[in-house]
């Protein structure tokens, strides 16, 4: 149990730093998120209009169900456009202290969770690159889940959705790289 914490800690710390590596210094998303032309008279409009912190759909999805308003919808739909939105009307602080921290405890869970199922795996008993192989599959799995299902349904560009899977899949194997030195089986 201590080395999958360990593990899970350090494995975290590698899941942060990369990230922010990522994000913040290489700029690996820059190129898949664009600025909305006329964006305070588009900011003008959406606090003028929408007051809850929540997800939107555009064209939303009428409230009956009956054939005249799904065809409807459905012709919103395929005229477009299509959005999907995490909305926020009170803004929030570029700092991000709080972000940070609960982004930091979060990837300490997962890489945890990680390692304890490698230290339940078959795995466990291969050698160091098999260990690290299992974590970045596991990376992957997750990112296919995630990603590549937000790329099918909910109409995420694809430049987008491949490069957070890259980013997500060298993210697990560097963080495999410090898990599979943890998490391995004892030798006598």
């Amino acid at each position: 149990m201590k080395k999958t914490l360990l593990a899970g800690i350090f494995g975290g710390l590698v899941l942060f730093i990369w990230g922010f590596l990522s994000w913040a210094l290489l700029g690996l998303h820059d190129g898949t998120m664009r600025s909305i032309p006329n964006e305070d008279e588009v900011a003008a409009v959406l606090k003028q209009n929408i007051t809850e912190k929540s997800m939107y759909l555009f064209p939303g999805r009428p409230a009956g169900k009956s054939d005249a308003e799904m065809k409807m919808y459905e012709e919103k739909y395929k005229a477009g456009p299509v959005v999907l939105m995490a909305y926020d009307p009170a803004g929030s602080d570029m700092a991000m202290t709080s972000q940070m921290i609960v982004g930091l405890l979060i990837v300490i869970f997962c890489a945890w969770l990680v390692a304890w199922i490698l230290s339940r795996s078959t795995a466990i008993a291969e050698s160091y690159f098999s260990r690290v192989t299992f974590v970045a599959v596991l990376g992957l799995l997750g990112t296919a889940y995630h990603d590549l299902i937000n790329w099918n349904w909910m109409g995420f560009p694809f430049d987008y959705s491949i490069v957070n899977v890259a980013d997500s899949i060298f993210a697990w194997l560097l963080a495999g790289l410090v898990i599979a030195k943890f998490v391995k089986t004892e030798t006598k």
